[in-house]
């Protein structure tokens, strides 16, 4: 049998892509924290261990000179997409988690950022109907979670000081998809795998039990989506919380099991507004 470093170039490039993409793991003693300084209901709830670091590809790139090399060829090739699970826990926790970071130097434009959406509820309130159908200000945290991501990266207010490697920030994004996996819902009476949304403990709420959580069921779920697209295309222009995403995305998508449903063209807007605003100031030139 042939060893690691015999394989050919095209399979040692599949390995390394499967160990650069896989989630790193989230130890049973972390938790979550909510940054009250950066979200004003205090709902989103970040881990509290930095996602970035340490990173996959460190063993690889130290392993020996011909993995190093591999790496490096893989890492300039690789896609610089970025892809983040955001679960909504009783239509009112915000609980994002990322499920893989481009590794290589992204720079200040990326191509996507896919986020997975899933909207679970805790045994409490399963027949509660609080969970049925997304508020406002649930739309509004979310909308916040995107633009911090815009503005500071992957990095979240705990890290600020703690002397960790610090990622590249202000981004600027071609195209945001946003995406409910309907497949594992079913009725809406299954739960929710703990890979799939981890670190249920969060730090101060020790009172409340996240554990276990339940999907929702697929017709809540698609008016959900429905409601957070129509919401982010009425504040987007309109909120000081939209700001940072109109000035820095170009399209943001929803859809269902990959099938778009809705989009908002950023990009084709501001283009038709600023071509009314150069008519009308040629119009003004003319008449003077």
């Amino acid at each position: 049998m042939p060893g690691l470093l015999d394989l050919p170039s095209e399979l040692l490039f599949e390995i390394i892509g499967l160990i650069a993409s896989s989630p790193y793991p989230c130890r049973a003693a972390c938790k979550r924290y909510r940054p009250t300084q950066m979200h004003s209901r205090a709902v989103v709830c970040f881990p509290t261990t930095d996602p970035s670091w340490p990173s996959h590809t460190c063993n690889i790139l130290l392993t020996c000179r011909r993995l190093h090399h591999e790496a490096i060829v893989y890492l300039s090739k690789a896609s610089r997409a970025f892809e983040l699970d955001v679960a909504i826990v009783n239509n009112h926790w915000i609980w994002p988690t990322w499920r893989y970071i481009p590794v290589s130097k992204t720079g200040y434009a990326i191509e996507s950022l896919k986020i997975n959406l899933t909207y679970c509820c805790t045994e409490d309130e399963r027949a509660s109907s609080e969970t049925a159908t997304a508020d406002w200000p649930t739309s509004l945290e979310f909308m916040k979670v995107i633009g911090h991501f815009l503005r500071c990266g992957v990095q979240s207010a705990s890290f600020e000081s703690t002397g960790m490697p610090k990622r590249g920030s202000h981004y600027r994004v071609k195209l945001i998809t946003i995406n409910l996996d309907t497949a594992s819902i079913r009725a809406g009476n299954d739960k929710v795998r703990e890979q799939d949304v981890p670190l249920r403990q969060v730090q101060g709420l020790g009172h409340l039990t996240f554990d276990p959580l339940y999907f929702i069921d697929v017709a809540t779920c698609r008016e959900n989506v429905d409601r957070l697209s129509a919401f982010i295309n009425m504040a987007m222009p309109r909120l000081d919380d939209g700001s940072t995403i109109r000035e820095r995305v170009d399209k943001i998508v929803f859809s269902l099991d990959s099938l778009i449903r809705s989009e908002i063209n950023i990009a084709k807007k501001s283009s038709g507004k600023a071509e009314v605003r150069i008519a009308e100031y040629r119009r003004r030139k003319s008449m003077q």
